[in-house]
């Protein structure tokens, strides 16, 4: 079998020149308002609830922002380009990530006890946001990884968002702030190890991308080669 651009599934490069990166660029302009949302929302909650958990939600809620605007920015670029984009993303998160665990651990020799009602209604109306935007990068999820790592940024804040709903229900049945601070730590761990997952994945996708190209610019394979048109 020659080789294709279609060689490595995650590179998504024989997209190139059709329509997909217009439909991929809609759908991201679409998240990045909702998030834009959905931060103002949380900041509300902290603000209101004093709640640890959605301060960590919200410190990586901000990174998301950050996440969707550089994959817009990447969009249009080349394979290597979009790949360094992913990088830069899977640093971001993982340094958002710790940074989060370091906030919300700092300074709690006392636990306080945030306000339950107001977690809930906040981490309930962004899981909706949330699920527009999952419902939104599910078609896309498998374009490029590009799109799967914006994809598995939404399915983290989904799933912190449910673990921040149970927690405003434990604390508001038990009347302490452990669980608060519990969901907080979880998810600052969450985030960091699934984003530290995404940036080896992306070094593999990196190696391979440079194996592939040393490949084609090979003299003595260079008549065997078939390029794509």
């Amino acid at each position: 079998m020659g080789l294709s651009c279609c060689s490595h599934a995650h590179l998504g490069s024989c997209h190139e020149g059709n329509e997909l990166p217009r439909v991929q660029r809609r759908t991201l302009y679409s998240l990045l308002a909702i998030n834009i949302v959905m931060l103002g929302v949380e900041l509300w909650g902290v603000r209101s609830s004093h709640s640890s958990g959605i301060l960590a939600d919200s410190l990586h809620l901000l990174s998301h922002v950050l996440v969707v605007s550089l994959s817009l920015f990447a969009l249009s670029r080349g394979v290597t380009f979009r790949l360094r984009a992913v990088l830069i993303k899977g640093f971001l998160m993982v340094t958002l990530g710790i940074g989060s665990l370091v906030e919300v651990l700092s300074g709690r020799s006392e636990v306080s006890i945030p306000h339950a009602d107001v977690m809930g209604w906040t981490m309930g109306l962004v899981f909706i946001f949330n699920l527009i935007c999952l419902g939104l990068l599910w078609p896309r999820r498998a374009d490029d990884l590009n799109m799967r790592s914006t994809w598995l940024c939404s399915f983290n804040d989904l799933l912190t968002n449910l673990g921040l709903i149970a927690a405003s229900l434990l604390v508001s049945v038990t009347g302490s702030g452990v669980p608060d601070i519990f969901m907080g730590v979880l998810f600052s761990l969450v985030v960091t190890w699934t984003s530290f997952r995404l940036v080896m994945r992306t070094f593999g996708e990196m190696r391979v991308l440079k194996d592939q190209e040393q490949f084609q610019f090979t003299p003595a394979k260079t008549k065997s080669l078939r390029l794509p048109n």
